[in-house]
């Protein structure tokens, strides 16, 4: 009986918290205090700091071997390689390399001395045409004149070009 009286009286209890809770609620709007302050923890931070940090010091480690180690490559055996290369493609090669701007160039050349030539050719032509229509109205200081006047035209012109 007495456990009865004390089970009752626990039951009345939480029954009178469960009506001022409801009364509270009905009162504010529905408004409870129901809010969790808990704040998240891992339980495996601490390994995986431990990770990171272990990590890092590996890489760095490795960093450092990679900037120490010497280069595999050499440079000069590379061109001293590719100059027997080319040594090579030129003896079995039909015509030397470049032969043909080199046969470019010597066609430019050509082109040039022939039209300064011809430009020569037709000054001297016209020169000769000027002298004998001079001479043959007998002024002959008139022609000196002119010689001079056409050597002095044709120093511009070879100076232009």
């Amino acid at each position: 009986m007495k456990l009865e009286k004390e089970r009752l009286s626990v039951i009345e209890r939480d029954n009178h918290l469960l009506l001022e809770k409801m009364s509270c609620i009905m009162r504010t709007k529905g408004r409870i205090d129901n809010k969790n302050y808990y704040q998240t923890k891992s339980l495996n931070r601490e390994k995986r700091e431990k990770e990171l940090l272990r990590v890092s010091q590996e890489n760095r480690a490795i960093l450092d071997r990679i900037t120490k180690c010497e280069p595999q490559y050499q440079v000069q055996r590379w061109h001293e390689d590719w100059q027997r290369a080319e040594k090579y493609m030129d003896s079995i090669a039909r015509y030397p390399r470049g032969w043909y701007k080199l046969q470019n160039r010597k066609e430019q050349k050509l082109n040039k001395n022939a039209s300064k030539q011809e430009r020569e050719k037709r000054d001297k032509q016209q020169n000769d045409e000027d002298v004998k229509s001079k001479t043959e109205e007998g002024e002959k200081g008139d022609v000196q004149s002119r010689e001079e006047k056409d050597h002095q035209e044709r120093e511009t012109v070879l100076e232009m070009v």
